[in-house]
């Protein structure tokens, strides 16, 4: 049986299944065949000819690939202090482009030197021969500029090397003279050799499709935010090989922070460093322990005004680190020491910032809820804000969204562009010979504009499948002579929506719902919910804790300290709910949050602890391990309303407040 079977029926094989790989792996034997594999070849095309042809497929039994992926994950944790750091391909936090970056150092230095007695020399292993798969007609067109050549090259000939790299130079020199952008846009507007009319200029499809362009990236700036993340991992990672290679060649005695480009530097260094000042200045600081942050110097304050502390560096300060900051009997931070040295700006954001001894301080991305630099945050980060100029269709959004082809949103793009091949937008681009004359209608995307806003969503798409049918009604009228009936067109529409929604709902598995009951039936439910202002930032917490059948059983509310972000007081009132059922002796429950990013991040197998949140989050993962059963679950706002409101009256109370068996009369209706 295939996989889609056991996935469909897992709740009848599944308890059988589970059964059967656990026994096999506890008593390290399994059945005769269970790993035997069938290798099947898949022809590459229509007639093939050798083996070449064809592409070899494994199959094997899905039990035995089950246990296999079991056995891997166990194995996982632990290959990272297992394998050399010189293999830099298949462990957790590696990349094989690691090792890309070394060869390349290796050459850079090897090329430079060009003295001394003592020699070196690079070995490359396991070379691919892609000369041998060059092709005869072009290596024969690059011979001719030198050579009569009228014969192969074998497979192992010493000549063979030499012409690849005549064809490599030739190619490398081609692509340095197209011109990118261009060659592009043509790909888009063409069709397959033939060259099409390119409608609109590359900078307005590289427009956000919010905002009536295709969204294509600007290759610089992708380009920069891609090298971004070796600057980031440069920072972040100083243990690794590469990051050791870059550190004793350009900067010895500094960190990554204060590095320079040098003299003499590689392309890759340089390269990486055209994205150094893009990720330093966005970097911030995450306080742990408060041991390795300098006072000033380092960004660990919150953006406003400036995430540098603002209050003028005493000299004999200035190697001062936050550590110094913090009371070490009471692990928050000292208020004298704070009044003493900083303007009072500097103490109240100071204040908002959460102690971690427990953790040590990182570097962290600020824009991403992990605080992970990822390349498609950089690249927003380094396009900004998109100045849109408002224009006769808003509706972009929706459009892109609808639950329809892919081309037929291209096509409905173009008809409210108006850069369809209309008759009049042919004869603008002087193309001559045309059948018939156009009718000029300038009100569509006003017209579309309604439909979306007053139809369904069903009764939009199949506006839009009427649309796509009749246009190309239209252009077999023009070019071909012959002209549909009205319901044959309407037949063919409603025909190819109607297999699009059959072919998107194959093997999509329906939608979960979430009750007020949970998934449990039989575990007391903790509603948990937090209150934050963005312009003081104040935080608070609402808990309430009902019975398996819904009777309350007790609630809590206060004010949350140390919050930078909405998320983080989510986080934060979900510990203080996992540590009040605790010191109730409450170890079975289901915790109800209307937060999703919050139960996901809970949920994960690993906890990325760069941000601020991954180390509450880290700290909830902690506590919920005393549980013996704790179930993390997304409930709507309107579920959680009771604890929203108790968050809500936080805000005005002085201290936390705590109720046991009759709720408070703002919630009472609410429960029941």
């Amino acid at each position: 049986m295939n996989p889609g079977f056991y996935q469909e029926y897992w709740d009848i094989v599944g308890g059988d299944v589970s059964k059967f790989i656990v026994n096999c792996l506890n008593s390290g034997s399994l059945p005769e065949g269970l790993n035997d594999t069938n290798v099947v070849l898949i022809p590459k095309k229509d007639v093939p000819e050798t083996i070449a042809d064809m592409r070899p497929i494994a199959l094997s039994n899905v039990l035995y690939r089950i246990m296999a992926k079991v056995i891997a994950n166990r194995m996982k944790p632990l290959m990272g202090n297992l394998i050399s750091e010189a293999q830099s391909a298949f462990i957790p936090g590696r990349l094989i482009t690691d090792n890309i970056l070394i060869a390349a150092e290796v050459g850079h230095y090897l090329n430079r030197k060009q003295c001394g007695r003592k020699g070196w020399a690079a070995l490359k292993l396991d070379m691919a021969k892609a000369y041998d798969r060059m092709e005869w007609q072009f290596l024969r067109r690059m011979l001719e500029w030198g050579c009569n050549a009228n014969q192969g090259v074998a497979a192992g000939d010493p000549l063979s090397p030499y012409l690849f790299l005549i064809c490599a130079k030739v190619y490398l020199c081609y692509c340095k003279e197209r011109k990118y952008l261009r060659a592009m846009n043509k790909y888009w507007w063409g069709t397959g050799m033939d060259k099409g009319i390119h409608w609109k200029a590359w900078d307005k499809l590289s427009i956000p499709k919010k905002y009536g362009g295709m969204g294509f990236k600007d290759l610089k700036n992708f380009n920069l935010a891609m090298l971004g993340k070796q600057a980031w991992r440069l920072l972040t990672s100083p243990d690794t090989l590469v990051a050791k290679v870059y550190k004793a060649r350009y900067y010895p005695n500094t960190t990554f922070v204060d590095a320079k480009v040098g003299g003499c530097p590689s392309h890759s260094w340089r390269s990486i460093m055209a994205a150094h000042d893009m990720v330093v200045a966005q970097v911030r600081r995450r306080i742990g322990d408060g041991k390795t942050t300098l006072i000033w110097g380092h960004p660990w304050l919150p953006d406003n005004p400036s995430p540098l502390v603002q209050t003028d560096m005493p000299v004999e300060l200035r190697h001062a680190k936050v550590v110094g900051l913090i009371d070490e009997h009471t692990a928050t931070w000292d208020p004298h020491i704070l009044a003493d040295l900083f303007e009072e700006e500097d103490v109240s954001r100071i204040l908002r910032i959460p102690v971690n001894p427990g953790y040590e301080d990182s570097w962290y991305w600020p824009d991403d809820p992990n605080g992970i630099y990822t390349v498609k945050n950089a690249y927003r980060h380094i396009m900004g804000i998109y100045d849109h100029s408002p224009g006769s269709f808003e509706k972009w959004t929706k459009m892109w969204g609808m639950k329809i082809p892919p081309k037929w949103k291209t096509f409905l793009w173009r008809a409210v562009c108006d850069i369809l091949p209309t008759t009049n937008n042919l004869i603008i681009k002087r193309v001559e010979g045309l059948p018939i004359t156009n009718i000029v209608v300038n009100s569509f995307p006003e017209w579309l504009t309604i439909v979306l806003t007053m139809f369904t969503e069903d009764q939009s798409a199949a506006v839009v499948a009427l649309l796509y049918c009749l246009w190309r009604c239209r252009n077999s009228a023009v070019w071909d002579g012959t002209l549909p009936r009205p319901t044959t067109a309407w037949r063919q529409a409603t025909a190819a929506l109607h297999s699009y929604r059959q072919v998107m709902c194959r093997g999509t598995a329906a939608p979960t719902t979430t009750t007020a009951d949970g998934d449990i039936d039989s575990t007391p439910r903790c509603y948990v919910d937090a209150g934050y202002r963005e312009d003081t930032g104040e935080a608070t917490y609402g808990i309430v804790l009902l019975s398996p059948g819904g009777t309350f059983i007790a609630a809590k509310n206060g004010r949350l300290s140390n919050c930078l972000s909405p998320f983080i007081a989510e986080a934060l009132a979900c510990k203080e709910a996992l540590s009040w059922l605790l010191e109730k002796n409450i170890t079975t429950v289901t915790i109800q949050t209307d937060c999703l990013q919050l139960r996901n991040a809970i949920r994960q197998n690993t906890t990325i602890i760069m941000s601020y949140i991954g180390v509450v989050v880290d700290q909830c993962r902690t506590l919920a391990s005393y549980f013996n059963y704790v179930l993390f679950n997304h409930v709507s706002r309107q579920i959680n309303a009771h604890a929203h409101t108790l968050a809500s009256l936080a805000f005005i109370q002085d201290q936390a407040m705590y109720w046991d068996s009759i709720p408070p009369d703002c919630i009472a209706a609410l429960i029941h």
